[in-house]
């Protein structure tokens, strides 16, 4: 797929079901996959967070192995993609399918193995979303990393306003009271 593209970070959670989940659960599942990617490593113990060069075999091999780890890990599989799960309304994504298909298709010799590599089915939909989002949160992951550290060197290079903001409240405090002085003046029938 080309880096172009890979939807957004929201539309791959709506595709993989979680559009109609809870606001709790939403929550959790970002919570969980931002620090799943956060305490693993790839196959060279790199942190997995360092996974953004989309064009790389070795870091869609790295993000594959990432995204099986995740189903794996807790129930993970089970908790956002079983088919008893209340938000399932409006999506077909379902883990025990997608593991079976997955399954056939990584045995060369089965019939679905066939079908999936010819087109006829899709293999592992809830894996190959999973890539695209962590990819994706990774990417964000290193935007926000390094320009928020120039933003910071930025605001401590530059001379604190505060300092100067008192000064200016007052001059115009002054001012403004000069006008409404000027404005309720109201002559005297002696002047």
């Amino acid at each position: 797929m080309a880096l172009g593209k890979i939807p957004s970070i929201d539309l791959l959670k709506e595709l993989l079901g979680l559009n109609a989940a809870p606001v709790k659960v939403k929550n959790a599942f970002r919570d969980i996959t931002v620090e799943w990617r956060k305490t693993n490593t790839t196959s060279d113990n790199r942190p997995a967070t360092e996974l953004v060069d989309w064009h790389s075999p070795a870091v869609q091999k790295d993000l594959y192995t990432l995204a099986e780890k995740f189903l794996a890990d807790n129930d993970n599989a089970e908790r956002y993609w079983s088919a008893s799960r209340p938000w399932k309304y409006d999506s077909n994504i379902q883990y025990p399918d997608d593991k079976e298909r997955y399954s056939a298709y990584s045995d060369p010799s089965s019939q679905l193995h066939l079908k999936i590599y010819y087109g006829s089915l899709t293999s592992n939909r809830i894996i190959e979303l999973l890539v695209q989002l962590f990819f994706k949160q990774n990417k964000h992951y290193k935007n926000n990393t390094t320009y928020s550290q120039w933003a910071r060197k930025d605001l401590e290079s530059e001379p604190s306003r505060e300092s100067s903001t008192p000064q200016r409240m007052a001059s115009s405090d002054a001012a403004s009271e000069k006008e409404s002085e000027k404005s309720s003046y109201k002559p005297t029938r002696s002047e």
